[in-house]
């Protein structure tokens, strides 16, 4: 379901010991600072940063992806696509495949 986004605000305080599981592919916010948290009763989603917040664990389940509709199985990896010429353009982004 989409929602609007409300705005993007930096978290108040550290999270507690955090356990990621990844729903769906093309993300990474299992393993980055940057996370979308969406709020269905009130039609609206905000974007959360704050390097205090990067999971401790990240458990990537096969089966969890699996369950993702055929759409979204299919945006999500030509996004992961449109994102290899950027590999190897400056040390931070180098990465082996």
């Amino acid at each position: 379901m989409w929602f609007p986004l409300r705005g993007v605000a930096d978290t108040k305080k550290h999270a507690t010991f955090t356990i990621a599981v990844p729903t769906t592919a093309g993300t990474a916010a299992e393993v980055t600072i940057i996370y979308v948290v969406a709020d269905p009763d009130k039609f609206r989603k905000f974007v959360c940063v704050d390097v205090g917040d990067i999971p401790d664990v990240a458990i990537v389940d096969p089966d969890m992806l699996a369950s993702m509709p055929a759409g979204l199985t299919a945006a999500t990896g030509m996004d992961a696509l449109t994102h290899i010429p950027l590999r190897g353009h400056g040390s931070f982004l180098t990465c082996s495949i």
